[in-house]
């Protein structure tokens, strides 16, 4: 389900000619994000941490995929994010291992 969501992702979307826009690295705590096209893509890479994290977005995006769904074997959904229009940032919380993916 994962391997055709992905699938869905590009047809729907078609990222992979896209160039990717680096928007918030945190080395030590293993966390990612980056931009490609409209979709944000949140990565925390971290083994056992929860992340938080506030990216800046002038409007609220809107949800795309979560990694940690039910449906592609995950625990979740246990991610979750929303907008801030008072300082225009959108606030992610991700757990171990796991992505997030929302349109701007």
């Amino acid at each position: 389900r994962f391997d055709h969501a992905l699938l869905e992702l590009e047809k729907q979307y078609s990222i992979l000619g896209t160039p990717a826009i680096e928007r918030y690295v945190l080395e030590d705590r293993n966390l990612l994000a980056y931009q490609k096209g409209d979709l944000l893509f949140v990565f925390n890479f971290h083994p056992t941490w929860d992340v938080d994290v506030d990216i800046w977005s002038n409007q609220a995006p809107s949800f795309v995929l979560d990694t940690d769904d039910g449906q592609y074997g995950g625990f979740g959904p246990r991610n979750h994010y929303h907008y801030n229009p008072d300082n225009q940032t959108t606030f992610f919380h991700l757990v171990p291992r796991s992505a997030m993916v929302v349109k701007l």
